[in-house]
């Protein structure tokens, strides 16, 4: 916090967007600089795989409701130029190969 008035932070609402979040401090508190390896596709990745837990843990409903509140607050997508009309895809998927695929469709356009 060298240079700011702020003597910590509070990071614990962020994992709904960006569950990388812990490995980003981590990796910033042990070497000072981020991970280069965490782009736009190994977040990509974290997000698959949180849908994937999500939906073997609860059931296919739940999960993926549970998943979207994630994806639509994930600031990833910021990027896509236009891509309100993929947000409001992923926000009524109601399957998880659905999702999946919205979700390697946006791959496609950034990755």
């Amino acid at each position: 916090m060298t240079g700011t008035k702020m003597s910590g932070t509070y990071p614990l609402s962020y994992p709904f967007g960006g569950p990388w979040i812990f490995k980003e401090i981590r990796d910033y508190l042990d070497t000072g600089v981020a991970d280069p390896a965490l782009d736009f596709n190994r977040k990509l990745d974290i997000l698959e795989e949180q849908l994937r837990i999500n939906v073997s843990r609860i059931d296919e409903q739940r999960g993926i409701i549970h998943t979207r509140r994630h994806l639509a607050a994930t600031p990833i997508f910021k990027a896509i130029p236009n891509f309100r009309p993929t947000r409001i895809a992923m926000l009524r998927a109601t399957r998880m190969d659905e999702l999946l695929q919205i979700l390697e469709q946006t791959r496609a356009l950034l990755g």
